[in-house]
């Protein structure tokens, strides 16, 4: 199956129509009240992200919400941050990732936290542990 050609309007207009949907319902499951969603996305690059203006129901007219969403972590951002849209976006987009590697690094440190009881066992049970047995765990301890 041949990839989608972002760069054809009729394609890029589907793809903004499908976040729209998206966005849609990612603010009717975090039962947001809102007025209208853009027409079209205030600024995205398909298929990776796009973000979409939400206007406020408390401010006919202006905007109460930013929304994010794509090929990365769905998300809001209130209007009344004192941010700029790309400051506002960007902190959410990192805040993402900032969990996803703190996550990674839990995982990667109980990994290590095995293979260090693991070689203490084995220096432990083996006394005999010759020069050629301590580079290999060398090179593990390393590895991790």
């Amino acid at each position: 199956m041949a990839k989608p050609d972002y760069d054809d309007p009729d394609v890029e207009e589907r793809w903004c129509e499908e976040q729209r949907t998206v966005v849609a319902d990612y603010l009717r499951s975090q039962k947001v009240r809102h007025g209208r969603i853009g027409e079209w996305p205030a600024w995205h690059v398909a298929p990776c992200a796009s973000i979409w203006a939400i206007e406020s129901l408390a401010r006919p007219e202006w905007i109460g919400w930013w929304v994010i969403c794509g090929d990365l972590p769905i998300g809001r951002r209130s209007s009344r941050q004192k941010k700029s849209l790309p400051d506002s976006m960007s902190e959410h987009i990192f805040d993402g990732f900032n969990r996803e590697i703190e996550m990674k690094w839990r995982v990667f440190q109980w990994y290590k936290t095995i293979f260090e009881v693991k070689r203490a066992c084995f220096i432990m049970h083996c006394p005999d542990v010759n020069r050629e047995h301590a580079q290999v765990a060398g090179y593990f301890q390393r590895l991790v």
